[in-house]
């Protein structure tokens, strides 16, 4: 057989042949290398997203949706009538009994049936697998809001809705990653690139649209920014016509977009002199960048010192532990005042090292991070 060239004078007949050589075998194979090495999903997981594949769909409008992560295909919940209506009467006597709390609940209930988010059930005798969620408010005392809480884990005949679902994966960022990216460019929350580039923020914002994600409460510390934004889709408490730009909680955290600093706001819902209310105070403060972790050591060491002599929950503190704790809870109102810059000022820099230290004791641990910076013009930071 001759594949090409000439034949020769013995050869009657001549055979071609169009040969392509495949690497697409050793391809899938360095393929399922790097998926060996990467973490791969549990098998709830896997079910998780075959779920979510098989069931998301584009609602008529733009938004989209799936049905529920369950377990078992076959699904069989009894049926928890009686203790849904019974959760619900003893809202209805909470509710009774505060008159304003009942007002806001209301009206975030009545607010769900406008936005068709929730509709009144028709038909009593719904067929098939039925689950009643009982419900609640929580109140939220930094934005005057009432969220209503539907309670998932609640347990009837040994089951609960929650023990039916699955988790799916963790798609979230880490928050501390966030709040670290938000702390790099200049502009805060608007991607700098972006903004230099109307057409690139007006497209980020229409193609996130498009999904049925329309970002809104926008707040930057550039007041050019937020004079491109509709007035009505800026955060409610921003006022360009006002000398300073408002405080507010970004992912928990109190931002003062007028200086672009983190602020510190420390709610005492407690001054209980025990070991719960050192609890109380010590565990609502909200620190995920541990800038106040200084600071907050202090009242934690003697939370410590109050459980290492076993002290019962509701028991007074010793004199020593009184004057201790009244002193932290005294120097909270000048830990208020101050304020850490957001921007780390990475301009025009030719290096960056990071410099971390860290050490531990009997009392605690910490590590504490330095930026070594050199400018163009030699000087360093």
């Amino acid at each position: 057989m001759v594949l090409m060239g000439p034949g020769g004078k013995g050869c009657k007949n001549g055979y071609f042949n169009r040969i392509q050589v495949s690497n697409q075998q050793l391809l899938d194979e360095v393929q399922k290398s790097w998926a060996i090495e990467n973490r791969q999903d549990s098998v709830e997981d896997s079910r998780a997203r075959k779920v979510m594949e098989s069931t998301m769909k584009k609602t008529e409008d733009g938004h989209y949706e799936m049905g529920l992560l369950w377990k078992n295909d076959n699904l069989d919940m009894p049926l928890n009538k009686a203790m849904a209506e019974s959760r619900l009467e003893s809202l209805k006597r909470r509710l009774s009994s505060n008159k304003d709390l009942h007002a806001k609940y209301t009206d975030v209930m009545e607010g769900y049936i406008k936005q068709g988010y929730a509709e009144p059930v028709v038909n009593k005798g719904i067929p098939g697998n039925v689950w009643y969620l009982p419900h609640h408010p929580v109140e939220n005392p930094h934005k005057n809001k009432v969220r209503v809480v539907y309670d998932c884990a609640a347990r009837f005949a040994g089951t609960s809705l929650n023990d039916q679902l699955l988790k799916g994966p963790d798609l979230m960022n880490d928050l501390l990653g966030v709040l670290l990216r938000f702390r790099q460019g200049r502009v805060a929350i608007v991607q700098f690139r972006a903004w230099r580039r109307r057409k690139g923020f007006t497209e980020a914002l229409a193609i996130l649209k498009e999904g049925g994600f329309r970002l809104t409460k926008w707040l930057s510390n550039e007041r050019a920014v937020l004079a491109s934004v509709d007035e009505h889709e800026r955060a409610p408490s921003v006022r360009l016509s006002v000398d300073r730009l408002p405080t507010e909680r970004t992912l928990g955290v109190c931002w003062n977009a007028e200086s672009d600093s983190f602020t510190f706001q420390l709610t005492l819902k407690t001054s209980l002199m025990t070991r719960r209310g050192l609890l109380s105070v010590t565990s609502s403060v909200f620190d995920p960048l541990g800038m106040a972790s200084p600071f907050v050591m202090i009242a934690r060491s003697l939370l410590q010192e109050v459980c290492r002599r076993g002290a019962e929950w509701d028991q007074p503190l010793t004199d020593e532990e009184q004057g201790k704790w009244s002193k932290w809870l005294h120097y909270t109102k000048i830990f208020s005042q101050l304020s850490v810059p957001r921007w780390f000022k990475f301009d025009a820099i030719t290096e960056a090292q990071l410099h971390i230290f860290c050490d531990a004791s009997e009392k605690g641990y910490a590590a504490v991070a330095y930026f070594r910076v050199e400018q163009p013009d030699g000087a360093t930071t």
